[in-house]
């Protein structure tokens, strides 16, 4: 895999090999050789210029790890290019025994990882403002006491039901559009079984990235 590093807001740029910024096109998000290119998600963090100001195109913008509604203020995100099809997916028993494992008494962070599988990252020390490659989707945080993870929350149909569904959207579209970071914040717009079609009909299709 290589990942780009991109700074987004009301316009949108991608770092260059030259430490300069190239606007995307929206209808062209593909990877340019002028490109900065990494396979190291921690070198994108570490990239990500959080907390400093930078000038592009003679306007000057803050960088922010938080969305903001101000035009000059742009923040951290990445794209992940694949060659290969993902050999594992999303596993719904794989997340019934990461919530399982999931100490209550904690604030979680249910996370879906770049490999397919689930994680429980408890905040803090996990830290959501972090420009983390890795991560393709993040729920809502489990707050302690809510009985959100746990055995008991791992027999709960509903509730694993609603995550993996969710979760399964998200890896849909990451898998479209090589972007991560997303936020589990609204219920799918597909039914589960057009989403097991629509990753199948990608498999069918897939062409590398690089």
């Amino acid at each position: 895999m290589i990942f780009t590093i991109e700074l987004k807001g009301a316009r949108q740029y991608r770092l260059q090999k030259d430490k300069n910024w190239r606007r995307l096109d929206e209808d062209d998000p593909s990877l340019h050789e002028s490109d900065f290119q990494t396979s190291s998600p921690s070198e994108v963090m570490n990239r990500t210029p959080y907390g400093t100001e930078i000038e592009i195109e003679g306007t000057l913008y803050k960088v922010s790890p938080t969305v903001g509604q101000i035009s000059e203020i742009l923040y951290g995100s990445s794209t992940t290019f694949r060659r290969e099809f993902p050999n594992s997916m999303p596993n719904k028993e794989q997340l019934r025994a990461v919530i399982a494992s999931g100490d209550d008494e904690q604030a979680n962070s249910l996370i879906l990882k770049l490999d397919g599988e689930f994680e429980l990252r408890q905040r803090p020390s996990f830290d959501i403002r972090k420009n983390d490659a890795t991560v393709v989707l993040r729920h809502e945080t489990f707050a302690p006491g809510n009985d959100y993870v746990g055995f008991e929350a791992s027999r709960d149909e509903s509730h694993i039901n609603k995550l993996f569904h969710s979760s399964l959207e998200a890896w849909l579209f990451h898998l479209r559009t090589g972007a991560t970071r997303a936020y589990s914040d609204m219920l799918p717009t597909l039914s589960y079984e057009q989403l097991k079609d629509e990753i199948e009909a990608l498999r069918s299709k897939w062409i590398a990235a690089y």
